[in-house]
């Protein structure tokens, strides 16, 4: 990265929310991991000059709308959001709404809960167990989406 930012390269660094909002031993657990990684991140874009995104400073982020059933990654509309702020943050043309809270999240009832918390083992605690025990990974397998540099033109 250093030597990218050398070169001329505009370089944007990502934090990682550290705090989703979630009460668990799990998000407990996340937010140790993450506020030191992300402490990392910060002192590295200080000392080279990069451009930083960090979502920890506003609390929208949190929002559960943003995430994936996965509970792990973005959804389309989270995807949709951080690339405003990417186009924000590089100030070029966005989305001026982008920061606009979403509506509180429902209150599932109980049995609903444990019903989504049954599926979401199923389809993705059960395979992240097994793949973890089998040392491999979900990306194991798969080529790069780009696999040379891309020059992309605002």
């Amino acid at each position: 990265m250093r030597a990218l930012i050398k070169s001329g390269a505009t370089v944007m660094l990502f934090c990682v929310l550290e705090d989703s909002g979630a009460k668990t031993r799990a998000a407990k657990v996340w937010k140790l991991r993450f506020e030191a990684f992300n402490a990392n991140v910060r002192k590295i874009a200080g000392e080279v000059g990069a451009i930083l995104l960090d979502p920890n400073q506003e609390s929208s982020w949190r929002h559960p709308g943003f995430i994936h059933e996965d509970r792990l990654h973005l959804n389309s509309l989270g995807h949709y959001r951080v690339a405003q702020a990417v186009l924000a943050r590089l100030n070029l043309p966005h989305d001026s709404s982008w920061r606009t809270p979403l509506p509180p999240p429902v209150k599932l009832p109980l049995g609903e809960q444990i019903k989504a918390n049954l599926r979401w083992f199923i389809l993705y605690g059960i395979p992240w167990a097994i793949r973890r025990i089998r040392k491999k990974s979900s990306g194991d397998g798969r080529s790069p989406k780009y696999p040379a540099p891309t020059i992309w033109k605002p």
